[in-house]
């Protein structure tokens, strides 16, 4: 199991953790239908992927994550586009231009390189790839 380096005490606590809205985020997204990607439609991130991405990043993240993917997951394929040519100091996600049929990149960024989190999810599915860092 990948573990992280704290390089900082952290203020954060589970009494912090918000359950409900993680719940409700976590029941908006869709379950993964395995359907290819094609033309001009929305890329979506499924409730499968989501849990994954969770495995490996901070739970103190976990909120921001998920409005992230709900932005991006309610967006047309031209917003999405256009959310891809912008820079986030957090959580950056774009269309894969490495994998082109359906990838996407996501990219949550920490204040150590150790600590950031590099991803390529797939259209529609549960199939989440890290980038290891070292």
């Amino acid at each position: 199991m990948l573990t992280f380096n704290v390089t900082s005490p952290s203020s954060f606590h589970m009494l912090d953790y918000d359950f409900a809205t993680i719940g409700l985020h976590l029941a908006s997204l869709p379950k993964a239908a395995y359907s290819s990607h094609k033309g001009d439609a929305p890329f979506i991130i499924t409730a499968e992927a989501v849990l994954r991405i969770m495995k490996v990043t901070h739970i103190e993240d976990h909120v921001g994550i998920l409005e992230k993917i709900l932005a991006w997951n309610a967006a047309t394929y031209e917003d999405q586009l256009l959310m891809s040519r912008k820079a986030d100091d957090f959580c950056e996600i774009s269309h894969s231009y490495t994998f082109p049929h359906g990838a996407i990149s996501m990219s949550i960024r920490r204040e150590s390189a150790t600590e950031s989190c590099y991803l390529t999810l797939f259209h529609d599915s549960e199939h989440v790839m890290m980038d290891i860092q070292h």
